[in-house]
């Protein structure tokens, strides 16, 4: 058997080459590999934005919710993030529980659903938490009344259903 001194191969499986040759040209005319070329400064810090706006999310999104400019999202980890205009670019943070389930937005509150039994609300432009009903299992689903929101109802995994009232 002969011995194997090349490098690698190309795309196309074309013929290797030795340490120290320059790239040849594959016999189905294909062109000779280049280097890749280096990122420029810029690109690398473009990266190193992406890289830092990632790290900031520390697990999946498990809910959603958007009323006209004002959004939220509720994440694996109980983590709750606001994001509402003058400042589209930054999202606060509030830990209420473990894994939000669902997430609903009235004209006044934010109203959060976990997996750790609760039904939270929140008003939503102080972020305070202003309410809280405990279900007897982890909440699945709730709506609010479009025609009254302050009526609520949920569901758990129990098969449990909840017809809430907020007075607040």
């Amino acid at each position: 058997m002969g011995e194997y001194a090349g490098r690698g191969a190309t795309a196309a499986g074309g013929g290797a080459s030795a340490a120290g040759e320059e790239p040849r040209e594959d016999p189905q005319g294909e062109e000779p590999q280049q280097e890749e070329e280096k990122p420029s400064k810029e690109q690398l810090e473009q990266l190193r934005i992406a890289n830092r706006k990632a790290a900031q999310i520390r697990s999946w999104i498990t809910a959603a919710a958007v009323h006209n400019d004002f959004c939220v999202c509720g994440d694996y980890n109980g983590n709750i993030w606001f994001n509402q205009p003058p400042n589209l670019s930054t999202w606060t943070e509030r830990k209420p529980a473990n894994k939000v389930s669902v997430l609903r937005l009235t004209e006044s509150l934010v109203i959060s659903a976990s997996y750790d039994r609760s039904v939270k609300l929140w008003d939503r432009h102080t972020k305070k938490q202003v309410g809280m009903f405990v279900c007897g299992g982890p909440v699945k689903v709730l709506e609010v009344n479009p025609c009254d929101p302050k009526e609520l109802i949920c569901g758990d995994t129990q098969g449990q259903l909840y017809f809430l009232s907020w007075k607040g």
